[in-house]
């Protein structure tokens, strides 16, 4: 499928050109020219998943507030890979560029490039956006849009069965 975009002077086409599960490559056409950007969906987020997540938002956490849900900004998901940190910022700009053509409103962005070593778990840094959608009846989810830069996605593809142990309550948790 090939879709173009044009927002604020930054075009994007992208035609897929390969599908293997849930792994999409895409040729985007960039600033500079045409590179791939690679699509990975995520399963829907679980219920139990949901809950272990709002558990951390019970008082005294700062963010205890009702409903606990509204601090579940996930629970579809998608990952981007860029080609390089050029391409990532040209990605993001889009998605904020080109909201009311794609129908995705922008809610939030974490620039964990920004953050300090302190607040960054393992290291890892990404831009995160956060997107409602909303369908002709009006009905409204809530997703992420992870974009990351090819060689940090390839170590955190690494990291990610260090990272389930880390999180799990017991071995039991551990998928």
């Amino acid at each position: 499928r090939v879709s173009t975009r044009r927002s604020s002077g930054l075009s994007v086409t992208a035609s897929i050109t390969e599908t293997s599960g849930p792994v999409s490559i895409c040729v985007g056409f960039f600033g500079e020219g045409p590179a791939n950007l690679e699509i990975f969906c995520a399963s829907i987020k679980t219920p139990d998943r949901m809950r272990a997540k709002i558990g951390k938002y019970i008082a005294p956490h700062p963010a205890c507030r009702w409903p606990l849900t509204a601090n579940i900004m996930d629970p579809v998901r998608v990952t981007l890979v860029c080609s390089g940190p050029n391409h990532l910022l040209q990605t993001v700009r889009w998605f904020v560029a080109s909201q009311a053509q794609s129908g995705l409103t922008v809610s939030r962005i974490k620039n964990k490039f920004l953050l300090p070593e302190s607040e960054v778990q393992d290291g890892y840094r990404d831009v995160t956006i956060n997107v409602v959608f909303e369908d002709e009846s009006g009905l409204k989810i809530i997703g992420e849009i992870q974009v990351q830069d090819r060689k940090l996605h390839d170590l955190k593809y690494c990291m990610h069965k260090l990272y389930k142990v880390k999180r799990a309550n017991n071995p039991n948790s551990i998928t």
